[in-house]
């Protein structure tokens, strides 16, 4: 196996990176990776925007604290896909007070 790290894959958006997912259909994608949170108006923050592949569960904490930071309190609720979901992220957001609104843990749907 080749590796080529940072390697150039788009002459007019050299920033483009392969992002290698291994999902079945989609084995590489392309673009950008973001974090998002959303007010309750539906304004939206983008609080990490890369081109690099990263886990997204690892912003979390960063998210509800930037969250805290912007409103002066932290949400009712976190939503989040399973990437999210980990044992260290719910235990954070139960220490919070912070509902996190996916699926229980070990509970998968398709």
């Amino acid at each position: 196996m080749r590796r080529c790290d940072d390697r150039i894959v788009s002459i007019s958006q050299p920033y483009v990176r392969p992002i290698v997912r291994g999902k079945q259909d989609k084995p590489v994608e392309f673009g950008a990776k973001l974090s998002v949170s959303l007010t309750g108006e539906g304004l939206a923050h983008i609080d990490a925007l890369r081109w690099d592949a990263f886990n997204e569960g690892a912003d979390l904490a960063g998210q509800v604290e930037a969250y805290k930071a912007r409103y002066d309190h932290y949400p009712d609720v976190v939503l989040g896909d399973p990437a999210y979901g980990t044992q260290a992220n719910r235990r954070y957001l139960k220490q919070r007070g912070i509902r996190f609104g996916a699926n229980p843990w070990g509970v998968l749907t398709r």
